[in-house]
Formats: structure tokens, C-alpha cells, sequence
């Protein structure tokens, strides 16, 4: 009888065993250079697309502020010398009794006067700064409102100080009034120093159509 020898099953077992191994490896490494490569790209699209700049918000800015330096030209071209002036728009007819005094402290300003009875501007004070003026009065309750440069050059009562104006509202009234005394009367009058800033910070913004009269 003719002897066969037995297969070694163990050492088959063994090699598919360390084959599998290396195969799982491979496709780990395989798998983990695949998830890399995908998430550098996606970082590097992500830099792309943040660092891309819109053409056409480029563009608005550049016309923004184009037209910012023809505005500021403009109103350059159109200065002119920023002078003391009164100007009465008076419709009372009452005799000029009382008075009402300007100063302006540190700033040019422009002081609107208006007629509470009539609810109408009655005078127009352009004051350089450091300089008084005096307005003369019927008797009356009077509001003011003045207008600031922030900047700018004057252009004149209509444009003022162009964009870089700013109106405010003066927050007091003026009663100009008479009383009577034993001797005769007396005439008390009013006034308005402009401004110190905290001044100018507590009283109210008011828009141009009101600083010239409007509602």
C-alpha cells in the first residue's frame, strides 16, 4: 500500500492569513491618500474663491469714488470768501426795539432767526469766527437754528458749506419783551454764543429745509 503524504493545511491557512493583511494595508494607505488629496483641494478651492475679488464691486468702488473727488473739485471751484452779513426778512413792521446778539465762538456759523408769530424766517446772521453781530428786533418770540462747516469750503447761502454741513437746533427760545417800571421800561433782550462742542453735541440735527424756514 502506497503511502500519500497529508497536505499542510496550517502553513496554507497561515499565507492567505499575511496576504489579507498586506491587501487590507494597501487599500487603507490607498483610501487615506484618496481622503487627503480630496480635502487639500477643497481647502485650496475654499482660498481660491475667498481670495477672488468681484470685478464689478471693484468697479462701483472706483466710480464711488470718482465722483467723491468731482464733488469735492466742484465745491472747491465754487468757494468763496466767507464774510460777515445781517440780513433782515422782517414782515413785522413794529419798530426794531429789542435785539438779539450773535457770537461766534470758534466756528464760522450761519444763524437762521425765526418769527414764532409769523413762523417765518426773519433774519440771516453769517458770522466768521470770532466775531459778534447784533440783529434788531420788534418785540417778539423768536427760535434760531444755526448751520456748521465740517469740513468743506463756503459756497454761498444756498450750497453753505456743501455736503459737509450740519444744522442744528439752537434748543432756546428768544422772548424779546418790554416792562414796564416805575421810570418808564425796560427792554429785555436776548442772545446766542456759538458754540462750544459739547453744545453743539446736545442740541438737535435738524435738516436743511428746516434751517431755512421749512417744516
Amino acid at each position: 500500500m502506497a503511502f500519500k503524504p497529508r497536505k499542510n493545511q496550517n502553513n496554507n491557512s497561515g499565507a492567505a492569513a499575511i496576504i489579507g493583511i498586506v491587501v487590507t494595508v494597501v487599500l487603507a494607505y490607498n483610501i487615506s491618500g484618496y481622503i487627503k488629496n480630496r480635502h487639500s483641494n477643497t481647502l485650496n478651492s475654499g482660498s481660491n474663491i475667498s481670495g477672488q475679488t468681484n470685478p464689478e464691486t471693484n468697479n462701483d468702488l472706483s466710480k464711488i469714488q470718482s465722483l467723491d473727488q468731482q464733488r469735492q473739485l466742484q465745491e472747491k471751484n465754487n468757494a468763496v470768501p466767507f464774510e460777515k452779513k445781517v440780513m433782515y426778512f422782517f414782515s413785522n413792521q413794529e419798530p426794531a426795539v429789542g435785539k438779539i446778539t450773535f457770537e461766534a465762538e470758534n466756528y464760522d456759523v450761519v444763524f437762521t432767526v425765526r418769527d414764532k408769530a409769523t413762523n417765518k424766517i426773519a433774519a440771516v446772521i453769517q458770522l466768521p469766527q470770532n466775531r459778534t453781530a447784533e440783529l434788531n428786533v420788534p418785540l417778539g418770540d423768536y427760535s434760531v437754528n444755526y448751520a456748521l462747516p465740517n469740513g468743506g469750503t463756503w459756497q454761498g447761502l444756498e450750497n453753505l458749506w456743501g455736503t459737509f454741513t450740519s444744522f442744528h437746533d439752537s434748543n432756546q427760545d428768544f422772548l424779546i419783551s418790554r416792562e414796564n417800571t416805575v421810570n418808564g421800561y425796560v427792554i429785555h433782550n436776548s442772545g446766542i454764543k456759538c458754540c462750544h462742542q459739547t453744545v453743539v453735541a446736545s442740541n438737535r440735527h435738524i435738516s436743511k429745509s428746516e434751517f431755512l424756514g421749512g417744516s
